[in-house]
């Protein structure tokens, strides 16, 4: 089997197995009114089994990929459950640290540091977010909530209504329909990588909205060529992340298969890269690529099959 084929027939089974057990963050996540991810919020009616704190498989699914998300960024966060407000408040109480508690407990088992987790409360019916005058709201206000230092998200809170104000008088109280206005965060920070190929050294700097930048300096051989590198990130399966590309750039060929000189070099590609221990992420990517070189006196242009492996690690 060719390298083309096995590089295919790996990554056609990586994209099927994570399209087959990854859950998708997005049904889960909480934003603010910068569009970041502010946190996640688990339902307890998918999380935990009927009347307890033991995880479904769905919910222990669920922090899996949470936790790959976390492990790649280095913000705090706290854990918050929530119950409806049936019952008594003081078991209410209760249960809602339990949950969790269950949570923090995954999330440790899972890899993620106890120091990156600020706090782990209960606060029973505190914060609802819709009526628990019908099975259905009451469902969505028993809850489990991830929230990261220093973003609000961006969401109303349930909050019944009251009767008209006296004239006069200014409406005011817990009972007043008033939106709960998220702070205005600054946009997440660009980060930093410097990342290890083979055999190729790389800088790469996160834009924001999906896409990265990257500046790749590879040589092997007589060979140097110096590129600059977009990522445009297209899915997401769980942790994984499926990337598109281009690059462009010049090379210096000196004595390989009887090329020598330089010309522009440029291509396209299309990756996937995974996550894992904390800040390091591993990518592969495969695509064609373009060279223009001398040889001999005469011009010589040629388009291959090119694959990139690399290992990054995320400093800012």
């Amino acid at each position: 089997m060719n390298t083309a084929l096995r590089f295919l027939t790996l990554s056609l089974t990586v994209f099927l197995a994570a399209r087959a057990h990854g859950t998708d963050l997005q049904q889960v996540q909480m934003l603010d009114s910068q569009g970041q991810v502010a946190g996640f919020v688990l339902d307890e009616g998918e999380t935990f089994r009927q009347g307890s704190a033991t995880l479904t498989e769905k919910g222990k699914a669920r922090l899996k990929d949470i936790s790959c998300f976390i492990l790649d960024t280095s913000s705090s966060f706290s854990i918050f459950g929530f119950s409806d407000n049936a019952g008594r408040g003081d078991t209410n109480l209760i249960l809602s640290t339990v949950w969790a508690q269950a949570v923090r407990s995954e999330l440790l088992r899972l890899g993620v540091p106890t120091g990156r987790m600020d706090s782990v409360k209960g606060l029973a019916a505190s914060e609802p977010l819709a009526s628990d005058a019908t099975p259905e709201g009451r469902m969505r206000n028993r809850r489990v909530e991830l929230r990261f230092a220093g973003r609000q998200p961006l969401r109303n809170l349930y909050q019944a209504p009251l009767p008209p104000p006296a004239a006069g008088k200014a409406a005011s109280g817990p009972g007043v329909q008033e939106p709960l206005t998220a702070a205005v965060m600054p946009a997440q920070p660009q980060r930093f990588a410097l990342g290890l190929g083979y055999p190729d050294l790389r800088a790469r700097l996160t834009l924001g909205a999906g896409v990265d930048a990257e500046a790749k300096f590879a040589f092997e051989q007589g060979i140097q060529v110096y590129t600059g590198r977009v990522y445009w990130t297209v899915a997401g399966f769980g942790p994984l992340k499926v990337d598109v590309g281009g690059e462009g750039g010049y090379g210096n060929f000196n004595g390989v298969n009887s090329l020598s000189g330089g010309g522009p070099v440029v291509g396209g590609f299309l990756g996937l890269e995974y996550p894992f221990a904390g800040r390091l992420r591993f990518s592969v990517d495969a695509g064609p690529f373009r060279v223009r070189a001398s040889t001999e006196g005469y011009a010589y242009e040629t388009t291959q099959m090119v694959f990139n492996t690399a290992l990054y690690i995320y400093l800012l």
